[in-house]
């Protein structure tokens, strides 16, 4: 790889620096030194190359036309050595960090200052400093990162929003009426569900999902699932043949909890909603999911949880034409924007579509939950 070094703020070096990217070493074999101390080595050899002898033989020459003594030439070689040393190791540590930028490479104390910066900036009612699930967080997202770049098809960068996600609660609300018989509507659903668990356990291995149904009053052991198998066991216990819709489970099974335990300052953890459903709502519906939201963010602010202490993303599965309808006057309420997503593509089809690849779905899936948290950062 070729660096121009005017790129980099340095105009009058025009020489290009060729650094070889293999011999960079991966997180699981580099010490925090020696990314620095090879790329010192490559600005070593460059210096000692045909192009810096010509150099070192210019300013020779003019040393020369000076009456300078023996003595006095001695002390300007170790001037001259001591300011291409520091000079070096400058070059090395900015165009480090640069390439790192560049190549997409994440060093693990960036990912711990992103993870440590969003909690101070955006959690502080939730987490305070040493707090025992960020420690964890950090700490595997900085032993993960390479795993989840590779697994997951995410960008570098991306792995510190990827591990905020470990800091929150997640629960997903599953639409159990008669419509999701049809098309792949429940298989696509619940490949999803053990999708989003998988993302909420990667960089915490103590995380969870908390499952809900519009219906379905005799489903038990829902809370703070950890394991995906009980979690698989209680989605082939769901029956689908109810008949409701989106605003009144999503009020009465989650927004109302989360209020009460706001305005009694019992709300621990910040929390990721996902409601999966077919979508098919009559238009108020949408008004009255809106006005639902907004009631429930006004009671966030005025017990003092502000930021994106919690998030709503609606999913869709199938091609029901009233679902564009249903997410696309949610879209539009300038009110609700910062606290929802909505998803128009239907999972089901990604699942088929995807097929063995589904490490990018799954990231997909992680990229949407980030965005959810973006919304309130912005």
């Amino acid at each position: 790889m070729d660096l121009s070094l005017r790129e980099y703020g340095y105009p009058n070096l025009t020489v290009p620096i060729t650094v070889n990217i293999g011999t960079l070493t991966t997180s699981a074999s580099r010490t925090p030194m020696a990314p620095m101390a090879q790329f010192g080595a490559f600005i070593s050899a460059y210096l000692s190359g045909p192009k810096a002898s010509e150099a070192g033989a210019a300013l020779e020459a003019t040393l020369s036309a000076e009456p300078f003594s023996t003595y006095s030439r001695h002390l300007i070689s170790q001037v001259i050595q001591e300011v291409a040393d520091e000079s070096a190791a400058s070059l090395a540590s900015e165009l480090l960090s640069k390439i790192q930028t560049k190549l997409g490479i994440q060093p693990d104390t960036e990912v711990k200052n992103d993870l440590s910066n969003f909690v101070q900036e955006s959690l502080g009612a939730f987490y305070k400093a040493g707090d025992e699930r960020v420690n964890r967080v950090i700490q595997e997202a900085m032993e993960k990162g390479d795993e989840l770049v590779e697994k997951y098809r995410i960008e570098q960068e991306l792995v510190p929003k990827f591990a905020q996600i470990g800091l929150y609660d997640l629960v997903v609300l599953c639409d159990d009426s008669g419509s999701m018989a049809s098309e792949k509507r429940i298989q696509g659903l619940k490949d999803a569900v053990l999708r989003f668990h998988e993302i909420a356990t990667a960089v915490n291995s103590e995380g969870s999902l908390t499952l809900r149904c519009f219906d379905n009053p005799n489903l038990t052991g829902l809370d703070n699932i950890t394991s995906r198998e009980t979690l698989s066991q209680k989605l082939d216990e769901i029956q689908f043949n109810t008949g409701l819709s989106v605003p009144t489970p999503l009020m009465e099974k989650i927004l109302k909890p989360l209020a009460y335990k706001a305005q009694n300052r019992q709300l621990e953890s910040p929390t990721i909603i996902v409601v999966i459903t077919d979508g098919g709502a009559a238009p108020e519906e949408a008004t009255t999911l809106a006005n639902n939201i907004e009631v429930f963010k006004a009671s966030l602010r005025e017990n003092h949880y502000t930021g994106p202490a919690v998030s709503i993303i609606i999913c869709r599965v199938g091609t029901d034409p009233a679902a564009d309808t249903f997410l696309g006057q949610l879209e539009q309420n300038v009110s609700i924007q910062d606290t929802l997503i909505c998803c128009k593509d239907d999972l089901s089809a990604r699942m088929v579509r995807y097929g063995d690849d589904g490490g990018r779905y799954t990231g997909e899936l992680a990229k949407l939950l980030t965005d959810a948290l973006s919304l309130q950062s912005k």
